[in-house]
């Protein structure tokens, strides 16, 4: 979020547009290349029935197969912001470069997170976004303004190539201590594309919320409807976080309660506690920032971006109810239930879709929030429904018994 606002601050509008809309192909490219890959590895890593160097051998083939799919998504993202002529061509190979470091640094975050080495992951990943920061904040105080865009371009790359090699050294360093005496044996589920495309439509989905939305939006309308949406999805990508990070911590600790007798966990209980520390973040955060939206975006972005108040408003409303649904399909993933998950990511994708091509041309900026919004709803209500028809939560009326008191502690 801070690199943002000084990029907001340090171009014109029409260059953060450019720089956020790069940066969004670049992500959705790599998720994409990555189908799902790095969600499965902390999954069937996190067992214990799979060595270092076969899991990493194996994430690469997958990643051989799936180049085809980084070239398409990139370039074809790209092209679309090129219809207005505010991508400049020689950026491309930079935020090309940054999309593919990003890939590889995932599978070593990866093997970090399924040895539950949480806190070294995110250290290494801090680490990466202050190289980015630190040299986004020369770049803004020593660089001329028409440098700016290229500069702060290679300041992202630098900082995910930091990433990259910290999380290798620790990926690599880190003992294999959770392997279990049967290593040697073939893991139960390996490492398939097949096995990873439920979890590719779930990296897919979240770099959607936040990614395919601006690139629609170019395509759909106006350089200055861009220019006004693209404040309100960075603050929506910064609220994404909680219910990222819930969802993060909660798959491998479901994947090894279910599968390790000495780790055993109540996963009912993981789902309940996330869920209430959720929405109460979740509706502390939503509540302030919708009151104060105004003067938010003209003490973090300036007056210059007063157009996206509006839209702002409408999309912060995704916060609660994707806190609810992110443990939720944790649950599912970490139960064997993955392919579930491409149900509910479908039915959203496809209702933003259908959205976005009805509002974004009329309504602009808007209209582009009120579809990005629309997916939320129907994804929580698709993942309960999901989660209910597997029998992984409790009874309706025991369900009910449990969280509706949650809910009205957080209400009063």
């Amino acid at each position: 979020m801070a690199t943002t606002v000084i990029a907001a601050r340090g171009l014109t509008p029409e260059d953060f547009a450019a720089y956020v809309g790069l940066s969004s192909v670049a992500l959705l490219a790599t998720a994409g290349w990555d189908a799902g890959v790095s969600a499965l590895l902390v999954r069937e890593f996190a067992k214990g029935e799979m060595t270092l160097m076969r899991a990493l051998a194996r994430a690469a083939i997958l990643r051989l197969k799936t180049s085809p799919v980084w070239i398409v998504i990139f370039f074809g993202g790209a092209t679309a912001l090129a219809r207005h002529g505010i991508v400049p061509p020689l950026l491309e190979s930079c935020f090309a470069a940054y999309s593919l470091v990003f890939g590889i640094e995932t599978i070593m975050l990866s093997i970090l997170r399924a040895k539950l080495r949480f806190r070294k992951a995110e250290a290494v990943i801090s680490l990466g976004r202050w190289v980015t920061g630190a040299m986004s904040i020369w770049g803004l105080l020593m660089v001329k303004q028409e440098h700016r865009l290229g500069f702060f371009a290679v300041a992202m790359l630098a900082g995910e190539c930091s990433t990259l090699l910290l999380a290798t050294m620790l990926a690599i360093g880190e003992p294999d201590r959770h392997i279990r005496s049967n290593r040697n044996r073939e893991p139960s589920v390996s490492l398939t594309l097949s096995a990873s495309l439920p979890f590719a439509a779930n990296s897919i989905l979240a770099m959607a919320y936040n990614r395919f939305d601006v690139v629609i939006v170019a395509a759909l309308t106006s350089p200055s409807q861009v220019a006004s949406y693209v404040p309100a999805s960075r603050i929506q990508d910064a609220l994404f976080l909680l219910p990222g990070a819930m969802g993060t911590v909660a798959l491998p600790f479901i994947s090894r309660g279910r599968i390790s007798p000495d780790h055993r966990l109540d996963v009912t209980e993981i789902v309940r506690r996330l869920t209430r520390i959720g929405l109460t973040v979740s509706f502390i955060a939503t509540l302030l920032l919708g009151s104060f939206t105004r003067d938010f975006i003209r003490l973090v972005f300036g007056n210059a971006y007063l157009g996206a108040v509006h839209a702002t408003q409408i999309l912060v409303w995704f916060l609660p109810m994707a806190v609810v649904a992110s443990p939720l399909l944790a649950l599912l993933a970490g139960t064997d239930h993955a392919g579930d998950t491409t149900t509910v990511f479908g039915a959203a994708f496809g209702v933003a879709i259908v959205c976005h091509l009805l509002l974004d041309s009329r309504f602009g900026a808007v209209g582009a929030a009120v579809a990005s919004l629309a997916r939320d709803p129907v994804a929580l209500l698709v993942t309960y429904a999901l989660v209910k028809k597997r029998d992984l939560i409790p009874s309706q009326r025991s369900f009910l018994a449990n969280w509706l008191p949650s809910i009205a502690e957080i209400l009063r």
